[in-house]
């Protein structure tokens, strides 16, 4: 059975708040099908083009680095109404695509992932790793 954890790599004056992560499922079964889910509270009006830096590493080999639209993220999730051009201060949740639609291919080891949440004007509002270790023999292979 895979295990997993999160820090938060930010500080309590941070402009987006992080309160938890989850995994679906929990516990992780297959790197393809995990998503990952970081619940947060915005601590003040988010301007459309917030973006979020996302990292996924395996060991030390950095597989994948992708921007995501903030807004967008959270409008296709349904957190956010697709009319709705900034994000209110408050609870957001904000639910990546599985690690299957990142990665293309997975394998067996201890993945960490690394988010970090910037304004449209580049100040960095939130950071978060997630580490999840999928063991050799697990059923996904």
């Amino acid at each position: 059975m895979a295990t997993w954890n999160w820090s938060d790599a930010g500080g309590p004056d941070d402009l987006m708040v992080v309160r938890s992560v989850e995994m679906q499922p929990d516990p992780p079964a297959d790197p393809r099908h995990t998503q990952i889910v970081i619940n947060a509270d915005a601590q003040r009006m988010l301007e459309d083009g917030a973006y979020l830096d996302v990292t996924v590493r395996l060991g030390r080999v950095k597989l994948v680095a992708h921007t995501f639209d903030l807004l967008k993220e959270l409008q296709a999730s349904g957190s956010v109404s697709e009319w709705q051009h900034y994000i209110a201060p408050g609870p957001v949740a904000i639910a990546f695509p599985p690690l299957r639609s990142l990665l293309g291919d997975a394998r067996e080891g201890r993945y960490v992932v690394l988010v970090n949440a910037h304004t449209a004007e580049d100040e960095l509002m939130a950071s978060v790793y997630v580490t999840v270790d999928f063991g050799a023999g697990e059923a996904w292979k």
